[in-house]
């Protein structure tokens, strides 16, 4: 079965839909084409470029129209989804809100929010597996910290998204925050090795840490692969002003 990877969108939409709609999997009015195609968005799907609740929208209904033909999209959680999320419940908390604003959160997001928008964000898997590749959104080692299995993990953010303890989500997005573990000259190698071990899969595929801080590459038109191609990163850096990609991986 055909499967497609798209790294971060941050709030990108004409990008992302042109990125779609070259590799045939949506038609000019953003509905999809793609029948039986996989195709899983990395998550951070907002803040930074200027339509992330449009991007949502493509996203959800995306879900729906592939699901009636036979195909799936499936959209991981990124950290950008869960400051949304803190910045909406603990609204009258300056530290969220400002913590939010600062890291690329738009005032013109919160307002279009619904209430099926943020059940949806809620609902939203944390890892997956495609076959022998462990999906992520991001390069770095909170979900150790969360469970030592893939089902934990899951579990362990959604209990998180329905607290309302304020350090606990404090505590995640701190966690969150970490980039490039797996490129850590002490310890990455060992990192990806108890990903793997925990969580299952030959190859782990992530986002979160833009390319161009990884790479030589100014405008990346494919996935940058490290160590020994166990590691792949899928984040073209729309937010950083280059196009993105979409990766065809079968």
């Amino acid at each position: 079965m055909t499967t497609y990877i798209i790294g971060d969108i941050h709030g990108h939409l004409t990008q992302a839909q042109a990125l779609l709609e070259n590799a045939g999997l949506i038609d000019s009015a953003g509905s999809w084409t793609g029948g039986q195609v996989v195709l899983w968005f990395i998550g951070d799907l907002v803040d930074r470029g200027p339509d992330g609740v449009g991007v949502i929208d493509l996203v959800m209904r995306l879900q729906n129209q592939a699901s009636t033909v036979g195909g799936q999209v499936t959209c991981l959680l990124g950290n950008h989804e869960i400051q949304l999320l803190a910045a909406h419940r603990f609204a009258r908390d300056t530290y969220f809100v400002n913590a939010w604003r600062r890291n690329g959160g738009m005032d013109s997001d919160m307002a279009r929010l619904t209430p099926r928008h943020l059940t949806w964000l809620r609902s939203l898997p944390a890892m997956g597996r495609l076959g022998r590749k462990l999906v992520v959104h991001a390069d770095a080692t909170v979900y150790l910290n969360m469970a030592p299995t893939l089902e934990g993990v899951n579990a362990a953010f959604r209990a998180t998204l329905n607290s309302d303890d304020a350090d606990e989500w404090e505590d995640l997005l701190s966690d969150f925050s970490e980039h490039r573990a797996f490129a850590s000259m002490r310890r990455g190698e060992q990192y990806l090795r108890d990903f793997l071990r925990h969580y299952g899969g030959d190859q782990i595929v992530h986002g979160h840490t833009p390319i161009q801080i990884m790479a030589d590459v100014i405008k990346p038109t494919g996935p940058f692969f490290y160590l020994d191609k166990r590691a792949v990163n899928v984040d073209g850096g729309m937010a950083m002003g280059a196009a993105g990609f979409i990766w065809q991986i079968a």
